[in-house]
């Protein structure tokens, strides 16, 4: 009786394509699309949805770190490298502060800037921060934690935190250097907190979150121009005493 090699035959009397042939073809395709074993429960489909990266501890190596993005990390070990307009300030590991002085209205702030127009905050390269912030008190003070420059300083695009006397905002503004702030509920101003805002120009959206939590997405009037100024901090009593603000740790990113 004859071997018949069945991988070899035609795949159908109209389709002289050969059945190994067009087993190959499929598994490619389906090796090449993104969404194949995304099964709920599957191990593919729960690696994505994971909030915690499911590697082995330790194992994560610095190379598969993002190649194309300019990124910055301060633990504020130093102020060195920012500009100050401050009464007072002072750098520790895991800790910095810088307050206002006692004099009533008196602003305080820290910001950095570019040194080269060849390198600028731009929005459409998807700027990025996260920065954990404590303020001593939550009475008589405004304050901005953000991309840009304080609020009355404008120039160019900027988004970020804004708190009135203990009212905390999502805060941008847009070309025009008119002010847009949605109020954030349930956060309280002197605890701990982690803010994280960032830009998506494939969604033209900026994401606020604070403490993880993803608290307001603006998709209207979004900043687009270009601005020299990256971040800044900035606090200014409405009282004639001293309003802190502590520092704990900086992170930024932006696409080349």
């Amino acid at each position: 009786m004859p071997i018949i090699c069945w991988g070899n035959l035609a795949k159908s009397a109209d389709d002289t394509k050969r059945i190994e042939q067009s087993i190959s073809e499929y598994i490619e395709d389906h090796d090449f699309n993104p969404n194949a074993h995304q099964v709920e429960g599957s191990a593919l489909y729960m690696h994505r949805i994971e909030e915690e990266l499911d590697h082995a501890l330790g194992s994560v190596d610095f190379r598969y770190l993002a190649k194309d993005k300019i990124m910055a990390l301060s633990a504020f070990e130093s102020l060195d490298g920012w500009s100050k307009i401050v009464d007072s300030s002072a750098g520790g590991m895991l800790c910095a502060f810088f307050r206002t002085s006692a004099v009533d209205n008196n602003e305080a702030l820290l910001w950095f800037e570019t040194l080269t127009s060849k390198f600028k905050l731009d929005m459409s390269k998807n700027p990025f921060f996260q920065t954990t912030v404590i303020l001593s008190t939550a009475s008589n003070i405004n304050a901005f934690i953000g991309i840009g420059t304080e609020p009355g300083h404008y120039e160019g695009a900027g988004f970020g935190f804004k708190i009135v006397n203990g009212t905390e905002y999502a805060f941008w503004w847009d070309d025009n250097e008119i002010e847009h702030a949605i109020e954030i509920s349930n956060i309280i101003t002197t605890d701990l907190n982690v803010y994280r805002a960032f830009y998506n120009s494939d969604d033209d959206a900026i994401y606020f979150y604070v403490n993880g939590n993803l608290v307001y997405t603006a998709t209207e009037d979004i900043p687009t121009v270009s601005n020299s100024f990256f971040f800044t901090y900035w606090m200014k009593n409405l009282t004639a005493a001293f309003r802190y603000m502590y520092l704990i740790d900086f992170l930024f990113s932006q696409d080349r």
